[in-house]
């Protein structure tokens, strides 16, 4: 096997591995998702951003050993065999999807983490009126218990 043969063999296979990674952050990304909208908890949702993590530093890695095998490829695409281009050409055409996806669902996911911490603002302004509410109404009975000690009608 010739070196082209052996760069385009190696090419296929980290095409294969990045179209792994993705489709596995696009599954992490749902069940971050998942996590978020089922409030199941901060421990769950660290778990699955760390594993998510792990994937993104392996894609990194992935993309800096594809960048000079992208270069090649663009010159060694002529002599490549028609059926080896289509596989190739696939393989990044549904890669693309993928990450397209994937970045949507970022976008829903962090919308959505807004909306939740919004929501969160909301609720503890609510609490913190109430608060404040309790604490005039104690105020205000204690004044009126004490007044009623020093007119000697409590």
């Amino acid at each position: 096997m010739n070196d082209e043969a052996n760069e385009t063999r190696l090419f296929i296979e980290k095409l294969d591995r990045e179209q792994e990674i993705c489709v596995g952050l696009r599954e992490l990304s749902r069940l971050q998702r998942e996590v978020i909208e089922n409030e199941a908890g901060l421990e769950n949702l660290i778990e699955v951003l760390r594993r998510k993590q792990a994937l993104i530093d392996e894609l990194d890695g992935i993309e800096r050993e594809l960048a000079p095998l992208k270069k090649t490829w663009e010159h060694a695409r002529a002599r490549t065999a028609q059926d080896v281009r289509v596989q190739i050409e696939e393989r990044s055409r549904h890669i693309r999807e993928v990450l397209r996806e994937l970045l949507d669902m970022e976008d829903e996911g962090r919308t959505a983490l807004q909306d939740q911490r919004e929501d969160l603002a909301a609720e503890m302004q609510k609490i913190a009126l109430n608060r404040e509410a309790q604490r005039a109404y104690g105020k205000a009975e204690r004044r009126t218990r004490v007044k009623s000690r020093i007119e000697g009608t409590g």
